[in-house]
């Protein structure tokens, strides 16, 4: 166990519970990270194997998680139903938040992960992923494809799901990522590296600002 750590956030209270003893920091209930940076600390490495982690994650995420050895760090806040507003109850930049958006196309389903500052660009996608034709996932698609997870709240974890990933290139430059846990009120926060390790996603130009047209 050494090297671990252990972030709990009681949430009754609503402040961090946490003593250290032989290396180990243990906690009250769950933990919680807002600050990217944290992560990015030489001298630490948060390794959450997701057996240990009080939330309700779905026992085929945690499966996924645990036999890739995943290194993640998970937060919980009030229920958040958009990308800019888990950004916001998570005290994160926009451009570090990911969005996953399903898009059907050419028969088959591709996950698009974009900055919660961007919209995806059907025009970039079809370009960029060969469709002659592209259209959003239907409620009662995302429902049969995640049904493991909250309606809107999949993460982009493409293999579990067994869909490809396109990672937007402007998201692919950030050191860290923080995505969906399955639910409205779960993030998952990983190294961009790790993500990309678990993923292996395609890194391709998919978003735009707000102001642009045909996107979502």
């Amino acid at each position: 166990m050494k090297g671990r750590l252990f972030f709990w956030e009681d949430l009754c209270a609503h402040r961090c519970k946490c003593w250290q003893y032989g290396g180990l920091f243990r906690a009250s209930r769950l933990f919680k990270i807002n600050r990217p940076k944290d992560l990015l600390e030489p001298h630490i490495r948060r390794i959450m194997p997701s057996a240990e982690v009080l939330m309700p994650l779905s026992e085929r995420l945690r499966n996924f998680l645990d036999s890739r050895n995943a290194e993640f760090t998970l937060t919980l806040h009030p229920r958040a139903f958009t990308a800019r507003e888990v950004a916001a109850a998570e005290h994160l930049p926009l451009r570090e938040v990911a969005k996953s958006v399903v898009i059907f196309g050419d028969g088959g389903y591709h996950i698009a992960v974009v900055p919660a500052s961007k919209l995806v660009d059907f025009h970039e996608v079809r370009a960029a992923l060969g469709l002659s034709q592209a259209r959003l996932a239907t409620e009662m698609e995302l429902a049969d494809l995640f049904p493991d997870c909250e309606l809107g709240a999949m993460p982009p974890l493409g293999p579990l799901y067994r869909l490809p990933v396109y990672l937007d290139a402007t998201l692919a430059g950030q050191d860290t990522i923080a995505f969906n846990a399955g639910s409205h009120r779960e993030v998952m926060h990983m190294r961009m590296a790790e993500f990309r390790r678990l993923v292996a996603p395609q890194v391709v130009a998919l978003g735009r600002e707000p102001a642009a047209t045909h996107g979502w």
